[in-house]
């Protein structure tokens, strides 16, 4: 009995004004740094993903025909004309269509370009 007569006096003594005042500081610390983790979270960590399909494009062409884009410096439609692949040239005219637009691509574009690269990834033999 003493004890619930002694919680009861502790808790009739709690003021809610002070109570808040003391917790404010480590309820606004969590907000801010679960608004940083959020925030942190939605950047793109390796680039649009435009640029990311493009390195995943080049990285394929590199492998299927052993030419380099990279080091020779040719364009999208050279590094087409050079490997003679229908897939590479639907590729290189999805992706032009729109990177040379200034637009992003559509997620219609980008399935389908996903869709040549998984082609172009599981094919065994080098393209002439």
């Amino acid at each position: 009995m003493k004890i619930a007569t002694g919680l009861g006096s502790r808790l009739q003594g709690l003021n809610p004004a002070q109570l808040f005042r003391s917790y404010v500081p480590y309820f606004a610390t969590l907000l801010l740094l679960a608004g940083v983790w959020f925030a942190v979270r939605r950047l793109p960590r390796y680039g649009t993903r435009e640029q990311r399909i493009l390195k995943r494009f080049l990285h394929e062409v590199e492998r299927i025909s052993g030419i380099s884009a990279v080091a020779g410096g040719a364009g999208l439609f050279e590094l087409s004309a050079q490997v003679d692949s229908s897939y590479v040239a639907d590729f290189v005219t999805i992706y032009a269509g729109a990177i040379y637009h200034d637009r992003r691509l559509t997620d219609e574009e980008y399935g389908r370009l996903q869709e040549i690269l998984r082609f172009l990834k599981e094919s065994e033999s080098k393209i002439p």
